[in-house]
C-alpha cells in the first residue's frame, strides 16, 4: 500500500501548491492475471482502460499521478509486476498514451 499512499500524498501536495494534477490508481489501469508477485499483464484490457481513463485525464489535467509496480485483477485483487515493475509500468502506460518524449527519471512523458 506504500505506493498508493505515497502517490496520494504527493498528488495532494502538488494540488495544494498550485500544480494541478489528478491522482489515479494504477490497479484500475494495468490489469493482470492472479499471479501475486509476477502478475502477467492483460495487454488488451490494459490498453482499453488506459485509452478510456488515463488518456482523457492527461488531456484534462496535464499531470496524472499514479503508481508503478502495481496491477489489478478482474476480481479487484492487487498484484505486483515483479522486479523492475515500476519501469515496466511506466513503459506500458507511455506506450498506450503514445508518449513522444521521456522526461527525467523515466517516470513521466510528454503526451501527444
Amino acid at each position: 500500500m506504500g505506493e498508493v499512499f505515497s502517490t496520494k500524498i504527493i498528488s495532494a501536495y502538488l494540488n495544494e501548491i498550485g500544480i494541478k494534477n489528478k491522482w489515479m490508481d494504477a490497479r484500475g489501469l494495468v490489469q493482470t492475471d492472479n499471479t501475486y508477485r509476477e502478475g502477467k499483464v492483460d495487454f488488451e484490457l490494459t490498453e482499453s482502460l488506459v485509452k478510456k481513463d488515463l488518456v482523457p485525464a492527461v488531456h484534462t489535467n496535464n499531470i496524472v499521478t499514479t503508481q508503478g509496480f502495481l496491477g489489478g485483477t478482474s476480481e479487484n485483487f492487487t498484484t505486483t509486476l515483479g522486479r523492475e515493475g515500476s519501469d515496466y509500468t511506466a513503459a506500458i502506460l507511455a506506450y498506450y498514451c503514445k508518449c513522444r518524449k521521456m522526461l527525467p527519471f523515466g517516470k513521466m512523458c510528454q503526451v501527444f
